[in-house]
Formats: structure tokens, C-alpha cells, sequence
């Protein structure tokens, strides 16, 4: 960062910047032996702070004459008006400038961990998160950060990539294949942590055979602590990532202005409020007030919207399928004539009346689990990870189960009624078929949001019973006063039909019986696909 300030007295232009040792070391004078045994100085004082675990800059300037402030002023000014590449035009003027710097001084401070910093970060660790850190500190700051944070332990197997050329490079990979491949111990148990250097990473960026190689170390890392990183190399490495994994989701966190570009590049960008400003915060998609608060918000709240809404989504095709897989299955005893086989008011009002205000209850305030519970065990979180809610398997499973429903509904509602008399002598009509098919459809959507959810408070169950009593007021009302319509006189013919009530029986009695013995065998045949695949 570097600032030009004039003194209003001696009128003199001077060139103000700081930043860190391996980026401003670079852009010092060389040649001048006084300068240069400063230079060493202040390195063996940031070597010793950084060891000590204090963040450590660099101070410089460089006096202006009037004539080079006018040259950049132009250009900086033109750059700036620029619609094209705007940035890299500014960065470009501002490099010209940021040359020849004299070497002021340094300063070190210490940056104290938030309160729970290492519990969080551990719990995400064993809820498989993984996990990058991306720091402009230096490496041996940032190590003892990460031992602190609880990022790092003595436990682990750790690699360093430092290397100042790309031969180096290369060559610290290759050993750290080597080490992986010898591991005759490894049981899947070790963990490895991979810390880089920023002018490491610079250089494997530019080289796509050395980048492929890095990614797939990475793989197998559980940390990667990322040192001396600029802000543009942050969001660089986050957008490395999404290239690499698109089906997986990038969550960026930070707490400073220059955390933003990584924030921004993210799928989830969470800015933490604070001491450090509110520029984080104010281009995230989420602000908390503390690091310890992102725990409450990825096992508690996160977690439970994935479930909540993938249970929404599956129920709503569930419940869709359900009545007009139905009328389709119809089809096939009315020869394929086109006759409805609901009557065509009440038919529109399912989704918005009947079948509506419990999934939306459910999908608002459900939990699974108390959430105490959800914060202190992170391997509930891999139920999103792992995506076991929202997947093809789990679609063909809600399909299957809405097709089974349907059939069974059909013969033990329309099929079964019709095949038998009545008191009075009639028969179970058509449309007195359809009208019972349509009301255990509707107790079924309705009933199998009571299986879904954990919370049982009774305000959902009055929803649910009101949705399926009112169904049947409406239908009471048409079969008492719709005289022109075919379910006129409907309500005492279904009360007097005794296997249209056995139907009603069996099908409710199969919401407790058969669907729980379905779902056990499911379960019981998804575990043995998984073994076999484990095995092979």
C-alpha cells in the first residue's frame, strides 16, 4: 500500500509505502553499502518477530521530484478514466513510482486469536471441511498462528513449498510424492499440512504442468496454509479451486478490505465485522460479528437449510406426482378415453389450499436436532457434504414412493369401493371413486409431512388435520348444495359404503406399516451398494 503526501512547508513530494519483506525487499535500491547493512538489520529483526509470531511490515519511501509526480499524476488519471482494463492500467502507473524506495524501518504487532478461533477451526476439521488459509503473513508467522488456531499440531506430517524458481519447485513436489508413496504406515489416518509461500505460488500459477501437480498434492492435504499472499493471489487461488472441483461449494471468510476480492470470488462469501472495519461485511453474503459465531451458522442454520429445503423440494414433487400419477394410472382402466377423474373445482385448489401451509411450517422451524447437539457434533454437517438430501438416488426414491402410493390409493379407493354394492343397492360410481381418491391423496400429502419432520409442537398437526377437514367441508358443502354438479348427494352414498371405509383403513394403516418397512429396505439395500463399492 503506498500513499504520495507533499509537505506544505519544504514542498516537498514524497512516496509513502509499506507491505511485506518479500514483496518490498524487491523494489528497495540496490547499490548503496549503508542502505544495504540496514536492509540486513531490519531482516534479522523480522525474522525474530516473525518467529515470536508478531505480523511484520516493511516501511520505505522515496522523495519525488515535481516533474515524476506530474508524469504519474497523468497517468494514474488517464488510467483511471479508463472503461478497459482499469485495474491492471492503475496497478502499471503505480508501479512506475514504486521503484529506488528507501528502506525506513519495519514494525510488528501482535494480532490476537478471537475468542473459540481453535475450537471452531477444529470442529470444522472434523466435520471434513477443507480447510485453506490464505495469509499475507510471513511463513514462520503464519506457522505459529496456525499452531495457536488449532490448525496445525505436532501430530501432523507437514510440507514446505518455498522455492524461489520453478526447478525448485518442481523439486519439493517431487519429494513430497516420494515421502506420500514411502508412507508404508499410512492407514489413511495421518494428517498432512502443505504451507506455501506466496512467490511459490506466483510461479506455479504460471505453469499449468507444475499447477496440475500442486492441485493433486492438495488433494491430499487436510491444511494448506498459504503465506504472503496479495489479495489478488487470494481470489485467484479461490477461483483455482472452483475450476478444479465444480461440484463442490468454496466458502470465503475474512475480516479486512483485502480479504474482499476472495469474498466476492467464493460460491458463499461470510465477512466478519470488526476492528479490522466493515468493508468484509458489507461484500459478503453473510456478516458475523465473531469467527466463533460461523459454527452456530454452517452446523445449525446451514445445515438445516440444506435439509429443510431438499425435503421441501423432494416433497413437492412427491406430492404432484402423487395425484396425477393417479389420473394417469386411471387411464389405463378407462382405456385411454381422457376422462378427469377429479371434479374440475375442487381439482384446482390441491396445492393452494389443501396441501400447502404444513411443508411451509416444516421447511421454516423444523430441526432434527436440539442445537446444542448440532454445534458440538460436526459429523452431522456431512449430510450436506456428502449431499445425501438433494441427489438422483434420493429423487428416484421420492418418485418410486409417490407411484406406489398412487396405485395403492387407486385399487383401495376407486377400484376396490366399485367392485361391491351399496346398502341402497347402487354401486360406488365413477365419480364417487374419484372423489375418495382425491381425498386420501390429499390425507396422504398431508400425513407424510408428519413423517418428515422432528418438532412436534401441535401447531403443524392443526394445519395439517385443518387442510384435510377442510377438504372434506368442501366436499360436504358440494355434495349438499352443487346441484348440477356430479358429486351432488356424494357425501351419504360414501358413508354408507363399507369397503370404500375398509379402503380408508388399509391405506392409512399402510402409512405405519408399509412405508416404514419400504424405507428399511431401501436403507438396508443402499448400505450393501455402498459396501460393495467400499470393497471394490
Amino acid at each position: 500500500m503506498s500513499v504520495v503526501v507533499k509537505d506544505q512547508q519544504t514542498g516537498e513530494i514524497v512516496l509513502l509505502s509499506k507491505g511485506a519483506d518479500s514483496v518490498m525487499e524487491k523494489l528497495l535500491k540496490k547499490g548503496d553499502q549503508a542502505h544495504d547493512r540496514r536492509l540486513n538489520i531490519t531482516k534479522t529483526y523480522l525474522d525474530d518477530y516473525a518467529t515470536e509470531g508478531l505480523r511484520t511490515l516493511m516501511l520505505t519511501k522515496r522523495v519525488l521530484s515535481a516533474y515524476e509526480y506530474g508524469i504519474w499524476n497523468t497517468k494514474v488519471t488517464q488510467a483511471a478514466l479508463s472503461t478497459v482494463d482499469r485495474e491492471d492500467k492503475i496497478d502499471a502507473a503505480n508501479a512506475e513510482i514504486e521503484v529506488e524506495l528507501t528502506l525506513v524501518g519495519s514494525t510488528a504487532i501482535e494480532d490476537r486469536l478471537q475468542d473459540e478461533v481453535a475450537e471452531t477451526i477444529i470442529s470444522l476439521k472434523d466435520a471434513g471441511i477443507k480447510l485453506w488459509v490464505l495469509t499475507g503473513d510471513k511463513v514462520e508467522t503464519a506457522v505459529n498462528i496456525g499452531y495457536s488456531a488449532g490448525l496445525l499440531n505436532n501430530e501432523m506430517e507437514q510440507f514446505y513449498i518455498d522455492g524461489v524458481t520453478i526447478g525448485e519447485i518442481s523439486h519439493q513436489c517431487a519429494d513430497m510424492v516420494d515421502k506420500m508413496h514411502n508412507s508404508s504406515f499410512d492407514d489413511g489416518t495421518i494428517k498432512r499440512a502443505l504451507i506455501a509461500a506466496g512467490d511459490s505460488l506466483t510461479k506455479i500459477e504460471g505453469n499449468a504442468g507444475l499447477l496440475s501437480l500442486f492441485l493433486s498434492l492438495t488433494d491430499q492435504m487436510d491444511v494448506v496454509l498459504g503465506c504472503r499472499v496479495s489479495p489478488k493471489q487470494k481470489a485467484d487461488i479461490v477461483g483455482m479451486i472452483k475450476d478444479r472441483f465444480p461440484d463442490k461449494i468454496t466458502l470465503s471468510i475474512g475480516d479486512g478490505a483485502n480479504d474482499c476480492p476472495m469474498i466476492n470470488r467464493a460460491h458463499v462469501g461470510i465477512g466478519i465485522a470488526g476492528k479490522e472495519g466493515m468493508q468484509a461485511a458489507r461484500c459478503s453474503d453473510f456478516a458475523i460479528g465473531k469467527f466463533m459465531f460461523l459454527r452456530p451458522l454452517l452446523f445449525v442454520h446451514g445445515r438445516e437449510a440444506y435439509r429443510r429445503n431438499a425435503d421441501l423440494i423432494m416433497y413437492m414433487f412427491y406430492k404432484n406426482i402423487l395425484y396425477v400419477i393417479a389420473v394417469f394410472m386411471y387411464g389405463g382402466l378407462s382405456v385411454f378415453s381422457g376422462q378427469t377423474l377429479y371434479e374440475k373445482w375442487l381439482y384446482q385448489l390441491y396445492n393452494v389450499t389443501f396441501t400447502s401451509f404444513p411443508i411451509i411450517v416444516y421447511a421454516l422451524y423444523d430441526y432434527e436436532y436440539p442445537t446444542a447437539k448440532l454445534m458440538y457434533t460436526p459429523e452431522f454437517f456431512k449430510l450436506g457434504i456428502f449431499n445425501l438430501k438433494y441427489d438422483v438416488t434420493t429423487i428416484l426414491v421420492w418418485v418410486i414412493y409417490a407411484c406406489w402410493q398412487a396405485a395403492l390409493i387407486l385399487c383401495l379407493s376407486m377400484v376396490l369401493p366399485t367392485m361391491s354394492g351399496m346398502e341402497n343397492g347402487k354401486s360406488f360410481d365413477f365419480w364417487n371413486g374419484g372423489s375418495h381418491v382425491y381425498m386420501m391423496t390429499i390425507i396422504f400429502a398431508n400425513l407424510s409431512v408428519l413423517r418428515l419432520q422432528n418438532c412436534f409442537n401441535g401447531f403443524n398437526e392443526v394445519l395439517m388435520f385443518g387442510h384435510i377437514s377442510f377438504y372434506i367441508l368442501c366436499l360436504y358443502l358440494w355434495s349438499r348444495f352443487m346441484h348440477d354438479s356430479p358429486l351432488y348427494e356424494f357425501w351419504p352414498e360414501f358413508l354408507m359404503s363399507k369397503s370404500a371405509w375398509l379402503g380408508n383403513f388399509l391405506l392409512i394403516c399402510s402409512l405405519w406399516t408399509v412405508d416404514p418397512m419400504l424405507i428399511y429396505i431401501k436403507d438396508f439395500l443402499l448400505s450393501i451398494l455402498q459396501c460393495c463399492c467400499g470393497a471394490r
